[in-house]
């Protein structure tokens, strides 16, 4: 009897493990089946082509080489858009760009504060503000020995002639074309300055003045034109961002892609694009 209950116990032992054998190899036989894209449940890693910069860090972090990139995005700079103002150059943190940022210096001799720089300037760097605000009369002024010339210049009707000329700064445009009309040089015209500091050197300043020249653009002694090394460039994309104004970072955008049969989805992919996130988990 005793002999009988041993012999149960043994045939139940063995009947569970059997069944234990048989439920770790079904977990196998299905995670391999998942792997092998035999599973309609599989997960699977994509790109999403509008955010990936092809820099290949990516190529670099799949150890099971399923991500294929043939070549980088190679970023260049358009010389017809760039207005040399130097703001991509420090986001490169492989000091790739090279920019010869030149200055925008004001002329005082010719300015005649008619502030279309300071209007132009102001959604820019906002550094160019009026150091005198209004035209005034000196006193080289002689009304009773010109013909009167900076009157006639004058379209808006701001000047008028007493004993000496005077100027209606509620009609007075700033126009600068009395300045120069004057033989005696006694007009004394409205003056602008430049916070340095503040300046972008995005250069609308010097385009707005052409009309008297008053706004002077100078080169440091190495320029060169805009460039990017390629030796160095990684292509990450950041030098475009801070270039959305002027456009004049042009790129050859190459997209990543995932083999499908090679990737794991272990996610080493998405780790090494958090920055962008340009890689993400969809389903099947």
């Amino acid at each position: 009897m005793e002999n009988k209950s041993i012999n149960n116990r043994r045939k139940f032992l063995k009947d569970c493990g059997i069944l234990g054998i048989g439920i770790c190899s079904g977990s196998l036989f299905m995670s391999s089946c998942t792997k092998n894209v035999l599973s309609p449940f599989r997960t699977k890693y994509a790109i999403i082509e509008d955010k990936c910069t092809g820099c290949g860090d990516c190529v670099e972090s799949c150890y099971y080489k399923a991500i294929l990139l043939p070549q980088k995005t190679q970023y260049f700079i358009n010389q017809d858009l760039c207005i040399e103002c130097g703001t991509c150059e420090p986001q490169c943190k492989d000091k790739a760009i090279f920019i010869s940022t030149p200055t925008y210096n004001i002329l005082e001799d010719k300015c005649i504060g008619c502030g279309k720089c300071i209007e132009k300037c102001i959604n820019e760097g906002n550094c160019i503000s009026y150091s005198k605000e209004t035209y005034s009369i000196r006193n080289k002024c002689k009304p009773t020995n010109c013909h009167h010339q900076c009157q006639l210049a004058c379209e808006f009707g701001a000047i008028t002639i007493k004993d000496k000329c005077i100027i209606d700064l509620s009609k007075c445009t700033k126009c600068g074309k009395c300045v120069g009309k004057c033989p005696f040089e006694a007009i004394n015209p409205a003056k602008v300055t430049k916070n340095e500091e503040l300046c972008n050197h995005c250069g609308l300043c010097l385009a707005e003045c052409n009309e008297f020249n008053a706004i002077s653009k100078l080169y440091p002694l190495d320029y060169a034109k805009p460039t990017i090394n390629q030796d160095i460039c990684t292509s990450c994309g950041d030098c475009k961002v801070f270039c959305e104004k002027y456009d004049a970072i042009k790129y050859n955008n190459h997209v990543a892609k995932i083999d499908s049969t090679l990737c794991v989805d272990c996610g080493k992919c998405v780790e090494s694009c958090e920055k962008y996130e340009a890689i993400k988990l969809v389903e099947d």
